[in-house]
């Protein structure tokens, strides 16, 4: 089994890293901290899908050709 190392947690609310023990951020104070172990190996993929629907709505239907 690898062991991957366990980043230091980041606050959710100031992103700062907190190396501190004690569970709040040291910057702002927050004890909504971020911590697991692949964090640093995780992506976020946002994808608008309301312009694909609409290119294909405006693809079927021709007169909403002009609408935004």
């Amino acid at each position: 089994m690898i062991r991957m190392p366990v980043a230091p947690p980041l606050c959710r609310d100031c992103d700062a890293s907190v190396d501190a023990p004690g569970g709040r951020c040291r910057c702002c104070g927050s004890p909504r901290l971020l911590s697991h172990p692949e964090r640093d190996a995780l992506a976020v993929a946002h994808i608008d899908c309301d312009a694909f629907f609409a290119v294909i709505e405006k693809r079927d239907d021709p007169t909403l050709r002009d609408n935004p």
